[in-house]
Order: C-alpha cells, then structure tokens, then sequence
C-alpha cells in the first residue's frame, strides 16, 4: 500500500473513499459534485489574483485534490468561463465504421 493514498472503506454505502496526495478525500469512480467544483474553482480564481497563471500541480495542493481533476477545472473554465454540473453531462457513445460493421463483401 501506497504511503501517499489510504482506502477507507464506508459500510453502508459500500463505496470506498480515498485521501490523495494532498490530503483531499473523494470517492472512486465517482465525479465530482458541482459544489466540490465550485469550491475548486473559487480557490483556483483567489490563486490566479495572487500570482497570476496557475497550474494545475499549484491549484490541486491548494484545493485538496488531484492534479488530474485540477486540469479538468482549468480546461473548463478556459473553454466554458464556467464549472459544469456533472449531472448534465451527456454521455457520448461510439459511431462510426468500426469493427463489428459489416462491409459490401459480407
């Protein structure tokens, strides 16, 4: 087991939350909620008034999160100007000439 991340096992919802790298806790598997991003994105703009650019090692440390889901907040509010509520993400499937499509010979 890893000295940077801990499991903790939670009994009545059968979920396992873990502690990253800077002390933040979240479940696994599961996306943020829209006040978790809220709150990363509030500390993300205090930060970007304080010294200007920010990345996403800086903004995770500072919120408690991984780098990974810091990047993501970045992406979107460079994209959006605005956090997406996760609940209304779309979910996007596959399309397109793929392996189990059956061409003019078959």
């Amino acid at each position: 087991e890893s000295a940077l991340c801990s499991d903790i096992l939670i009994a009545e919802s059968s979920s396992i939350l873990r502690v990253n790298q800077y002390g933040g806790i979240y479940h696994v598997g599961m996306p943020f909620s829209v006040v978790d991003k809220h709150r990363i994105c509030a500390v993300y703009k205090k930060l970007q008034r304080e010294h200007g650019t920010v990345s996403s090692r800086f903004l995770a440390k500072d919120a408690k999160c991984g780098r990974t889901t810091a990047l993501k907040i970045i992406n979107e509010l460079e994209t959006h100007d605005a956090v997406l509520d996760p609940a209304n993400r779309q979910l996007t499937r596959a399309t397109g000439i793929g392996l189990l499509s059956l061409s003019i010979q078959d």
